[in-house]
């Protein structure tokens, strides 16, 4: 697996986003500026854009020089709740996301315990409302792995009641795991 100086290098290789991309996404209700000001400070890393080939429904690789089955994605580098870089998260607007490596649980996951402006962590499902809220807050890439992040970040706003549906039926399904040693009446 590649070790986080060669995550980065390979997010880096991305292009930086175009005129069109940024126009795109201010026509999608997203604040760029505000995107932008968040990159200079650190709070969240700047994404990419690069051509990826799926290889899933939520894996990808990144494409091969003349490869024509590929797709056109913004890339963002996903970090644990520690700040470690561990995958990249590939996002085509209405066609894929996914991930690189399969080790990533949830963008925005090194804010996760910051201190917040309000009661709930933002918890997404999409990326697209996640960036109109200028990247606070978290997007579910794996919701069986973001579980026990979640519980221990909890309270949380989840912002869809369809997705407030999905993470209580997930909490109620997967519950924490529990210990009784021998002997215990």
């Amino acid at each position: 697996m590649p070790a986080p100086m060669e995550i980065l290098s390979e997010h880096a290789a991305g292009s930086s986003p175009t005129s069109a991309l940024i126009a795109a996404l201010v026509g999608q209700g997203v604040d760029v500026a505000a995107l932008l000001r968040r990159v200079e400070k650190g709070a969240i890393d700047p994404f990419r854009m690069d051509r990826i080939r799926p290889l899933s429904k939520t894996a990808f690789e990144f494409a091969a020089p003349g490869d024509d089955e590929t797709l056109g994605a913004i890339t963002f580098l996903v970090r644990d709740e520690d700040g470690e870089v561990g995958d990249i998260c590939a996002w085509a607007p209405g066609h894929f996301t996914g991930l690189w490596l399969g080790r990533g649980a949830l963008l925005g996951a090194h804010r996760i315990f910051a201190p917040r402006l309000s009661e709930g962590l933002p918890v997404f499902d999409r990326i697209l409302p996640w960036l109109e809220a200028s990247c606070r807050g978290v997007v579910v890439l794996d919701l069986s792995t973001a579980l026990p992040l979640l519980r221990r970040a909890a309270p949380l706003h989840a912002q869809s009641l369809a997705l407030a549906r999905t993470l209580r039926l997930a909490f109620e399904r997967r519950p924490p795991r529990i210990l009784v040693s021998k002997g215990a009446p």
